[in-house]
């Protein structure tokens, strides 16, 4: 039997058999049929190749790489010689990202909310929201109309985050240019027990203790704020926040913080449920607003829309 032959019948039975090593005869053959063959070079080596044992070794792995690629050239999805392989397509969503929450909802459904884009722009939240209900900045679900967030029989949720709290909420425009973005004067411990507490703490409102909640799969405390009886009527008499179209209104802020911005009272809001939870390390507020007129079917729903919550870091 030739030499030929004899690599050519080895290297079928290796091939057949898928072991993961070539034998050292066939390494030696081809390390020294490699040695004596001529090399098209673009320039010459001032030295002489010695066939030392790593030589061999490295001519023997470049036999495995040839075989490899042969091998390859003959498995499905390549296209033959010189080709490249058939791309494999990737598997399809099998899931829908759910809308953005923005506005009247005409069709009852799963909604999604981006309450942080500052501070946490990953975050989101996706929800159930029964028609009639309303999105507002992707950080609030307003109760159906007519009353949607408005007293007597009104009802909201909001989703924000806050840096501190105001000793004063209706006194808060401390440096006089009328930005909600300036901090409150109560420091706040980064957690979620430090928020609880210093809510609880505060003299402004009244407050029930705290106890533990979970939405969306988070940890948390919740309790009760019910704002000051005379609120109504001493609105007016709160700091200004002024306008980018240059109008004013009074304000009443618990909470500090950018993105704090847009959640206050307006002295028709009695009522309000508090839960911060923890959500990898993002302090979020879920804020839910009613009044005594509330009916209970809004109030059932509201809650049904708390249990619903899948919330995303």
């Amino acid at each position: 039997m030739s030499e030929r032959s004899e690599i050519n019948r080895v290297l079928e039975t290796w091939m057949s058999e898928g072991p993961s090593t070539m034998p050292d005869r066939v390494i030696d053959v081809v390390a020294d049929r490699i040695a004596h063959r001529r090399q098209s070079r673009s320039w010459r080596l001032p030295w002489r190749l010695t066939m030392t044992p790593q030589i061999k070794l490295a001519a023997g792995l470049a036999a495995v790489l040839v075989v490899a690629v042969a091998a390859w050239r003959f498995l499905p999805g390549s296209d033959g010689v010189g080709g490249q392989p058939t791309p494999i397509p990737s598997p399809s969503p099998t899931a829908t990202t759910p809308p953005l929450l923005d506005g009247a909802v005409t069709a009852a459904g799963t909604y999604r909310l981006w309450p942080l884009p500052e501070s946490a722009p990953s975050l989101t939240i996706d929800a159930a929201i029964p028609a009639g209900w309303r999105g507002f900045g992707s950080w609030a679900i307003i109760g159906p109309r007519p009353a949607e967030e408005h007293a007597p029989n009104g009802i909201a949720l909001a989703f924000r985050a806050t840096e501190g709290l105001r000793s004063d909420p209706c006194h808060w425009d401390v440096d006089g240019s009328g930005a909600f973005e300036q901090p409150g004067d109560i420091e706040v411990g980064p957690t979620v027990d430090d928020l609880a507490a210093a809510l609880a703490a505060s003299t402004v409102f009244q407050s029930t203790t705290p106890t533990d909640v979970t939405l969306g799969g988070f940890a948390g405390k919740q309790l009760d704020l019910e704002l000051p009886a005379d609120l109504p009527e001493t609105i007016s008499e709160c700091d200004l926040e002024t306008f980018e179209t240059g109008g004013a209104e009074g304000r009443y802020y618990v909470f500090s913080g950018a993105e704090s911005a847009g959640f206050h009272a307006m002295g028709e809001v009695p009522f309000s449920q508090v839960s911060i939870v923890d959500v990898d390390g993002t302090r979020l507020i879920v804020v839910l607003m009613s009044h005594p007129g509330t009916p209970a079917e809004d109030l059932d729903a509201a809650q049904m829309i708390l249990d619903s919550l899948v919330i995303t870091p």
